[in-house]
């Protein structure tokens, strides 16, 4: 399956590089989205290709009408397009057309290049986000594209394709993404890289800390009990990036045993 997939994605990658002019991208505003198309924009700039890109919450036919009007012959989608094969092959049908997508698909006949890991029967659900379809095709089209495997796993993270790890082709995009990402065992909650460790605990839901979920001034007890100071000696809020490898052991233990 992961082969002709990967065959899939080499043939598109010819045909989008034989293409010739301004290429238009269209992609999905959200996290996927955003990172499949930066990885697209980042393997064009390297081959000295111009391009116009916009992000849309829906692909919708007023959309696709107003893109039927530029002047550009290649059109790409990046996060989306899968399920409006019928409206894009009726209104883009003077377009080059190339799809690039993880969504469910709507049966429909398609002229355009449609590349999408369902068609190979791989888990799109949490094995491969919209930005790992194009990391994959960026790396085909130059290896030097690698340095961009970063990028798939923040799509695949924003996606919620990442649970106690990776699974399926994002595995592997991991892998080449170990140059630039640290992987450790760490306590699964939001923010901790941004937020106040105590507030971390505070609006933790999906560890949910009785006394401390939903109680700040519970929560600073708890750290303080633990001896964890909830500031750094220059005055700012600690975060759970900051502890030592005995304060989250520590915190660790406390939480379970909580």
């Amino acid at each position: 399956m992961e082969e002709e997939f990967l065959m899939g994605l080499s043939e598109a990658a010819d045909k989008l590089v034989a293409t010739k002019g301004t290429i238009r991208i269209l992609s999905h505003a959200d996290c996927d989205g955003i990172t499949a198309a930066s990885i697209l924009i980042k393997a064009l700039k390297k081959l000295n290709r111009d391009f116009v890109v916009s992000f849309v919450r829906s692909l919708t036919v007023d959309i696709l009408n107003k893109i039927s009007l530029e002047d550009y012959k290649t059109v790409v989608f990046t996060d989306l397009g899968s399920g409006n094969l019928d409206n894009i092959s009726r209104v883009l049908n003077e377009k080059n057309v190339f799809i690039f997508d993880h969504h469910q698909i709507r049966d429909f006949p398609f002229n355009g290049v449609h590349v999408n890991p369902l068609n190979y029967g791989i888990n799109a659900e949490n094995g491969i986000s919209a930005a790992g379809v194009v990391y994959l095709l960026a790396k085909i089209i130059d290896t030097i594209n690698k340095e961009n495997a970063y990028l798939a796993i923040i799509g695949a993270i924003g996606d919620m394709q990442e649970y106690k790890g990776f699974t399926g082709l994002n595995k592997l995009i991991l892998e080449d993404a170990m140059d630039l990402i640290e992987v450790k065992l760490g306590l699964r909650v939001f923010g901790s890289q941004t937020r106040p460790l105590h507030k971390v605990l505070e609006y933790s839901t999906e560890i949910f800390i009785p006394g401390v979920t939903g109680n700040e001034r519970g929560a600073i007890n708890f750290l303080q009990k633990l001896d964890i100071d909830i500031q750094e000696k220059n005055g700012k809020y600690k975060k759970l990036v900051n502890l030592s490898i005995d304060e989250m052991k520590r915190l660790v233990s406390a939480i379970i045993l909580k």
